[in-house]
């Protein structure tokens, strides 16, 4: 009798099950030959007997599918609803347990410690909690958007109201998961420590695992495949226990796990299985065709030192691609390119940044002539390169030439958000003076973009006081006034600077005026700011459509409704999923405008203001 895919999948696990009681010891593993312990890129010493060669297999033809039961009448799906079997337990009984504290209740931060309110998903059913949270997008641009998001997952809340006779969403996992995606390591890893359904949770445990491999950290990954309750029928586990003796050296274990795997119709990725055949036989591994981006996967491809094949690199999470720029000895173009896209959707910190892009190797000649060799090699690079200059000047004027060629660049490369963040520090270390005058706008426009006006403003009084020794210099300081107000609402009183200001932009830019002239008025309206019927008359100029996919409108109607009546939670979710991807500077600025207004009315009104000064900078203004 044919045996079906489950009890295979069963005899498979049991013989992996086996392998570890067999050998605890070897598995524990001899780590004093390692380059480096506990580390991603350490390197196992291969000293067992030349396991015989298990490639090329014969591949295991599917087995015939069960008979087909007798048709029964469609069910229309509930697109909200759950798989029950992703929350029952694996061996199937039932226990009815005494009712305690919701487990989805729980959280890291509260109202008091910067989470949100306790009631924030009054009113709104888990099933659509959990729907919405699905649709998040797994990288977002708007530090803010981001970061509420994060608190919003941390938060400790009531849970939302269940239908009756349902099975129980796993909420608690879903919002680590979550958390993950978006590169919030530390922050899912503190939520999984509390997690009260944690021990059995086949996807918590996989999710803990995936967490320390994302952080390097190779040995405690590898310890959970020695826990009691991992689910060994499931084929990540394998590759993870394989892939942990290779790491351990216990070659003749690695070689009969991948033997075994092999055997299992469940092995789909061909490639994945070369890798590792490749390294237990101790040849050199090339790259396939992977099958999706995975932290196992970029795990075994950074322990060989393999590159990351283009098609993976344009598919990793924000912390695959902290994962590809943590990798020493990777190609410095690709963990550069990866190190800025990682930061752009916070999965790395403008500190850690600037550490890779100091470590960048550059010639003493280079550095010297950083300036040029930028202005020609636009790319991370050369802005690595621009970087390690400005750092190394020590006089004020010098260093601040290298900033505003940085910042010029990062300006029409369309990174300045990300270059302003970087340089920081050293923005706020020069002091405004006469000598650097012509440097003056630039670092008040930086200044302002970081949220620093009390930094920016003498930067302005200088400016403003060379206008009646220096004419030329007037065009520079009446182009700060949007800027200005923006961040300081009382400078958009003064309809004479309003004026100027237009005129500076005139001639600054004329194809781009009219164009910036709407936005920065769009803008300042969102701040609160009242604009008459002939401030709009003064910046019209010919009617002209543009082309932009816009968001789903019944999810814009949707985030409006739940914020009207209050739905914190609801439409946090909505306002994430609207928004999308990209930052708010690409958004239609009617869409921005209504996730304003929805921050406002759930109570955000400081992170509404932080979201319209945002779009300002990715705007130009």
């Amino acid at each position: 009798m044919t045996d079906s895919r489950v009890d295979r999948r069963v005899v498979i696990a049991a013989q992996f099950a086996a392998i570890l009681m067999i050998a605890p010891v070897a598995f524990a593993g001899d780590r004093s030959n390692n380059v480096e312990p506990g580390s991603v890129w350490q390197v196992a010493q291969n000293t067992a007997p030349a396991p015989r060669r298990l490639l090329p297999r014969k591949p295991v033809e599917p087995e015939s599918p069960p008979a087909e039961p007798e048709s029964v009448a469609p069910v229309a799906p509930d697109p909200f609803a759950e798989d029950p079997s992703e929350y029952k337990a694996r061996s199937g009984i039932e226990v009815d347990r005494l009712r305690g504290p919701d487990p989805d209740e729980i959280g890291t931060i509260d109202f008091q410690t910067g989470g949100l309110v306790r009631t924030m998903w009054q009113s709104t059913p888990a099933k659509y909690v959990v729907h919405l949270m699905r649709q998040l997008p797994d990288s977002m641009a708007s530090p803010t958007l981001r970061d509420i998001l994060r608190r919003l997952l941390l938060t400790a809340a009531d849970a939302p109201a269940r239908e009756e006779g349902r099975d129980s969403p796993n909420l608690v996992a879903l919002r680590i998961e979550r958390l993950q995606t978006l590169g919030f390591l530390g922050s899912a890893s503190a939520l999984m420590e509390i997690a009260p359904r944690r021990q059995g949770d086949g996807r918590l445990l996989r999710l803990h695992a995936d967490n320390l491999l994302m952080r390097g950290e190779n040995e405690a990954a590898c310890a959970e495949t020695r826990r009691r309750d991992i689910p060994l029928e499931k084929t990540y586990w394998q590759y993870l226990l394989i892939f942990c003796q290779v790491l351990d050296g216990n070659l003749e274990e690695a070689a009969l796990g991948a033997n075994l795997l092999a055997e299992s119709v469940e092995s789909a990725d061909p490639a994945f299985a070369a890798l590792i055949d490749a390294l237990v036989r101790g040849e050199n591994p090339s790259t396939g065709e992977f099958a999706e981006a995975t932290p196992l996967l970029f795990a075994v491809l950074h322990y060989a030192r393999l590159p990351i094949p283009a098609a993976l690199f344009e598919q990793a999470s924000p912390p695959l691609l902290a994962m590809i720029a943590a990798f020493p000895d990777g190609d410095l173009d690709l963990r550069l390119a990866a190190a800025e896209r990682a930061a752009r959707f916070g999965a790395l910190t403008p500190e850690r940044l600037t550490r890779i892009y100091a470590e960048a190797a550059f010639s003493g000649e280079d550095v010297e002539n950083a300036l040029s060799i930028a202005e020609s090699v636009r790319s991370p690079r050369g802005r690595a390169l621009l970087y390690q200059a400005a750092a190394a000047q020590n006089v004020p004027t010098a260093r601040a030439e290298v900033l505003q060629k940085a910042l010029s660049l990062a300006r029409e490369d369309g990174v300045y958000p990300l270059s302003v963040r970087l340089f920081s520090p050293m923005l706020g270390a020069i002091l405004p003076s006469a000598e650097l005058s012509w440097f003056a706008a630039d670092a008040a426009r930086a200044l302002y973009a970081l949220g620093r006006a009390d930094l920016a403003e003498p930067w302005v009084t200088g400016l403003r006081y060379e206008v009646s020794r220096d004419p030329d210099v007037k065009l520079a300081a009446d182009s700060l006034w949007a800027a200005a107000s923006l961040s300081l609402p009382s400078a958009a009183e003064d309809a004479a600077a309003a004026d100027a200001w237009r005129a500076a932009v005139t001639a600054l830019m004329p194809t781009q005026a009219r164009r910036r002239f709407g936005d920065a008025y769009a803008l300042l309206e969102m701040q609160g700011l009242s604009l008459s019927g002939g401030q709009w008359r003064d910046v019209l100029g010919n009617f002209e459509r543009r082309a932009m996919q816009l968001p789903d409108h019944t999810y814009r109607s949707a985030l409006a409704d739940a914020a009207t009546a209050g739905r914190v939670g609801e439409a946090l979710l909505l306002a994430a999923i609207v928004a999308g991807h990209d930052g708010p500077g690409e958004m239609d600025i009617g869409v921005l405008r209504e996730i304003v207004v929805s921050l406002r009315q759930v109570g955000l009104m400081d992170e509404a203001r932080a979201l319209v000064i945002e779009a300002a900078v990715e705007k130009g203004l």
